[in-house]
């Protein structure tokens, strides 16, 4: 599976490269009254404003310092599936409802290969506090012994019913 990866707080994380739809340069964003301090705020990305999240408070860090070399990664997330009834032949019965966000990701590294078949056991971060972030895969190559590892962030999962419930407010109600 590819990736992208980058690194916060001298842990490596990778984003599937699948699931995203761009990779630009951070721009400022519009701060929203009220927002959660993991809300950077709304961007304008092709003429439509979506929230701009910051992945370092996400992970329960301090705000990502913008640099020069800052990245926003913009992609879809599921919000829910929902059943649309009876499909013709070949097609799905639910539809997904998806919302694109943009995540302050720092500096992104590179495209890496992940051997997702190999990965440890879902493990979210250390305590559980965020569960829905991700688990350990290791870079696909090498020996048992040298791969690397790397926190696979999961995209319909990285919004917690929480997160949807800020972000999106009434659609995302009863979600899960």
């Amino acid at each position: 599976m590819q990736c992208i990866a980058f690194e916060i707080d001298g842990a490596e994380y990778a984003i599937p490269t699948s699931g995203i739809e761009e990779v630009a340069p951070m721009v400022r964003a519009t701060a929203l009254p009220d927002a959660p301090e993991w809300v950077r705020g709304v961007v304008d990305h092709r003429g439509r404003l979506i929230p701009l999240l910051d992945m370092r408070r996400l992970i329960g860090g301090e705000d990502l310092v913008v640099t020069a070399g800052t990245r926003m990664v913009v992609a879809d997330v599921r919000l829910a599936r929902r059943d649309i009834g009876a499909a013709a032949p070949g097609e799905s019965e639910h539809s997904d409802d998806r919302r694109r966000i943009a995540l302050a990701v720092g500096a992104v590294h590179d495209v890496i290969d992940l051997d997702a078949d190999a990965s440890d056991a879902f493990d979210g971060l250390p305590g559980g506090s965020m569960p829905h972030l991700g688990r350990l895969v290791p870079i696909r190559g090498g020996s048992d012994a040298d791969r690397a590892m790397v926190r696979l962030i999961e995209l319909d999962r990285l919004l917690g019913p929480e997160h949807r419930g800020v972000l999106f407010g009434a659609m995302s109600d009863g979600v899960s």
